[in-house]
């Protein structure tokens, strides 16, 4: 599925725009290799790993959107959902370097998959180049309104009273994702209780946790908040350690059960490998500045996302940071994993 933005400023206003913002950067890359670094000169493409309406969806039609507005250029977004999101950013990594396809990724497609995925057919450090995270996507538990819990720790203690091992079905985008290890990871307070059902996206989890099909699912704020705010679904705390500014009533998941944290959960653009660091610098500012545009910050906060932005260097330190702490939480918790 794609959706196409027409150009409407010449591409000549857009590069002389663009290349003025980046010009320190694009001298010092023609000084040291001797060659022009330019910004794409045809249509560019994002690729969402995941199903669409989902968060990665959203916030990937917004930016292209509003950057397709600022650039004229011709920007198309395709779905390509599959394989807890390898389907899609394979393509990226086998695409051309340069800057005409980028993916939006997220710390479980590019982190966790090399963790515990055999046969992964891409490594998340060498065959992609990180350019900016583009949001702070918080993660929260819900329940279906049925279940008689008003936090986890009441949806813990109900599930170990009256259910039994692996009877409370729990709907994640994706086997290995981070909504799936925030899951798993409650099975050490809820005895076993908890059993993982696998989606292609948040989409579908939450239209079966709506229609009574399954009674829990762990999920991105932004797919489930308005459903939260209409009575459809009910949000019973946030996996992250600080409350969201989309709604700082819904409590963590710490204040009832302590002691359990995971680490924030990102969405960001990468590029191929071997991108031009001077052509990864000025796509990283192009990003940049559509990302904190008031309005698109407003817009970020309204789906229950925050605006998250860095150079391309900082954004490996952050992926290197994340593959550490789920390595330590796979093996002290002994959370078994299969593809």
């Amino acid at each position: 599925m794609s959706f196409f933005i027409p150009c409407r400023p010449s591409l000549g206003q857009m590069a002389a725009g663009l290349l003025m913002a980046a010009a320190p950067v694009l001298a010092s890359a023609a000084d040291q290799s001797g060659k022009a670094v330019e910004w794409p000169t045809q249509t560019v493409r994002f690729i969402v790993p995941y199903s669409p309406g989902g968060s990665a969806d959203m916030i990937t039609r917004e930016v292209a959107q509003r950057l397709g507005q600022a650039t004229g250029e011709a920007i198309v977004v395709e779905n390509r959902p599959g394989a807890g999101g390898w389907t899609g950013s394979l393509s990226v990594a086998r695409a051309e370097p340069d800057g005409t396809t980028l993916l939006l990724a997220t710390n479980g497609s590019h982190g966790l998959s090399q963790l515990f995925a055999k046969g992964s057919p891409f490594d998340p450090f060498t065959d992609f180049t990180p350019i900016t995270p583009a949001v702070m996507m918080p993660m929260v538990v819900a329940v279906h309104p049925d279940v008689p819990a008003q936090n986890v720790a009441e949806l813990i203690e109900w599930a170990k009273a009256e259910k039994g091992v692996g009877e409370v079905m729990f709907g994640v985008p994706g086997i290995g994702s981070p909504h799936h290890l925030a899951g798993e990871a409650l099975n050490a307070w809820a005895d076993n209780r908890f059993a993982v059902t696998a989606y292609k996206g948040s989409g579908q989890s939450i239209i079966d946790l709506m229609g009574g099909h399954i009674p829990m699912v762990t999920a991105s704020l932004a797919a489930t908040l308005p459903h939260h705010r209409d009575g459809r679904l009910r949000i019973l705390g946030l996996v992250e350690d600080q409350r969201a500014e989309a709604d700082p009533d819904i409590p963590t998941i710490g204040e009832s059960v302590p002691g359990y944290v995971m680490p924030d959960t990102w969405m960001g653009f990468m590029g191929p490998a071997n991108m031009d660091p001077a052509l990864t610098q000025a796509i990283n500012e192009q990003l940049v500045a559509v990302l904190q545009q008031a309005e698109v910050k407003a817009a970020v906060s309204d789906m229950g996302l925050q605006v998250l932005t860095s150079t391309p260097e900082e954004f490996q330190e952050r992926m290197t940071r994340d593959v550490d702490f789920f390595k330590t939480m796979i093996k002290e918790q002994n959370i078994q994993i299969e593809r």
